[in-house]
């Protein structure tokens, strides 16, 4: 997995400086992380990585962490 990239599109997608994406980064910490930005966060992840994912990992998605750890998931 490309962490640079992954960094990049939860940037860009939340409107944010690529520096604060990092642990700990999660939706109640981050203002902008609401539902409709969280469904543009899965589109773009799935278009930058030709990625697929399940309704639960998109519903449990809701950490840095857990983005890492899906997409890495699914592009090992």
């Amino acid at each position: 997995m490309n962490e640079e990239k992954l960094i990049e599109v939860i940037a860009d997608t939340f409107d944010i400086d690529e520096e604060d994406v990092k642990p700990g980064l999660d939706n109640q910490t981050l203002a902008t992380w609401d539902s409709l930005n969280h469904l543009r966060l899965v589109t773009a992840l799935e278009q930058a990585f030709s990625v697929s994912l399940s309704m639960e990992e998109i519903n449990s998605m809701h950490s840095y962490e857990k983005i890492v750890e899906y997409i890495g998931k699914h592009t090992a």
